[in-house]
């Protein structure tokens, strides 16, 4: 397929006529990639800010004891070091924040701010509903064209899903 700009970046389709088989090996997909996510986050939380990587190497992908490909796996993983990193960068703004607004003497706003520093303590990210952000590497799609419907093959998603091209 011609790249085009009118080509799309992401489509969204739903499952509702899909087989109970295939609904249900999606399924299983999900939770094998929220399990690898987790198990990212799990190895990347204690590292600093400066040591997470936004792709990690293969010596850490390769620990992922895991069904999926090395390809989702990879996904997973620079997800799940996107998740750390947005976390530790979010709470690291909110610091510098307060620094520049004492400076400038804002001291009732670095009172509001401080408070809710304080208040809201950096936790881990809780991945109850991670989707993963796969590209066209992981989804073949088929245009027919008598009828003009797309046939999409291996969609890793739950009842509607999306997908992006990389």
């Amino acid at each position: 397929m011609k790249k085009t700009s009118e080509n799309i970046l992401s489509s969204q389709s739903s499952l509702k006529f899909a087989r109970k088989g295939k609904i249900q090996g999606l399924s299983d997909f999900l939770d094998e990639y929220k399990k690898v996510c987790s198990f990212f986050v799990e190895e990347l939380w204690p590292l600093d800010l400066k040591d997470i990587p936004s792709l990690l190497p293969i010596g850490m992908t390769s620990k992922a004891d895991t069904w999926l490909s090395a390809r989702v796996v990879q996904a997973a993983a620079k997800q799940s070091s996107g998740i750390v990193r947005g976390t530790k960068v979010k709470q690291a703004r909110r610091l510098a924040q307060i620094s520049l607004l004492k400076s400038k003497g804002m001291y009732k706003r670095v009172r509001k701010l401080q408070a809710f520093y304080d208040k809201s303590k950096m936790t881990k990210p809780d991945l109850k509903s991670v989707c993963p952000e796969l590209d066209s590497r992981f989804v073949k799609t088929d245009i027919d064209s008598q009828t003009s419907i797309a046939g999409l093959h291996w969609l890793p998603w739950r009842r509607h899903l999306r997908h992006g091209r990389g």
